[in-house]
């Protein structure tokens, strides 16, 4: 198989996986939120009816808690496969992405360069969400035991033949480019792939949404996502359209 069919391949993988879990996602989110509805309503029932007994108190913030918790992710997972209006402004990415950078190397001890290739032009990016993506890149780099550890921000012009290997449907253009590339040389293809699952673990155990926060916030953006694999590296490059003046 040749690097180019590998590449198709694997994005196309990726497409599929997210458009399953979309159509899982919304029916997890239907019927979760009817039984947090029946749960939310009995709790409300045993507040009011037997408020000040010992055993109640002691255990009913708990409950609230658990069930609060439960929402707050049911929501995110309606993030996941709803469609929303980006909350963007113009941002510099490779300043940003060398603070997040930076942070991270303070607290994990782990070193993240940054190297601007071409600087792009006018990107519109939901700020807050780069800079968690940023920092997802970091625990990539981390996780796979990547040294030299290095992001690349570039301005690249996308045709449509490239656009048609990549995970979205997106226009030919000018694109700011973030790339992260991966050494697989350390036999941790399965850490890689742990860590490309939509759903997974985050270094505290807990679950979270992994890709799926990527998926959507270049979605919501225009933008592509691209996975290739060439010898014993992996390359993920997240794609910003540059806005016209």
């Amino acid at each position: 198989m040749t690097s180019h069919e590998h590449r198709l391949t694997l994005n196309e993988s990726i497409r599929a996986r997210f458009q399953a879990l979309q159509g899982m996602a919304r029916r997890i989110v239907h019927d979760a939120n009817n039984y947090y509805g029946i749960i939310q309503g009995y709790i409300s029932l045993i507040e009011a009816n037997l408020a000040g007994h010992e055993m109640i108190d002691k255990y009913l913030p708990p409950m609230k808690d658990a069930l609060q918790s439960g929402i707050d992710f049911n929501k995110r997972l309606a993030a996941f496969y709803r469609e929303s209006q980006p909350m963007v402004s113009e941002i510099d990415l490779p300043l940003v992405a060398q603070e997040v950078c930076e942070n991270y190397r303070r607290e994990h001890d782990f070193a993240v360069e940054v190297r601007t290739v071409k600087a792009p032009g006018q990107v519109a990016v939901n700020g807050q969400v780069f800079r968690i993506l940023t920092n997802g890149l970091c625990q990539l780099a981390q996780h796979t035991r990547t040294l030299p550890a290095l992001i690349t921000i570039d301005q690249v012009e996308l045709p449509e033949k490239d656009i048609r290997a990549m995970v979205f449907e997106s226009h030919p253009g000018t694109y700011a480019a973030v790339t992260v590339k991966l050494s697989l040389e350390q036999n941790t293809p399965a850490a890689v792939i742990a860590c490309l699952d939509p759903f997974t673990l985050n270094s505290e155990g807990s679950g979270d949404l992994g890709l799926a926060l990527l998926y959507n916030h270049l979605r919501n953006h225009q933008g592509n996502l691209d996975v290739s694999r060439r010898g014993d590296s992996l390359s993920i490059a997240l794609y910003y359209p540059e806005r016209k003046n």
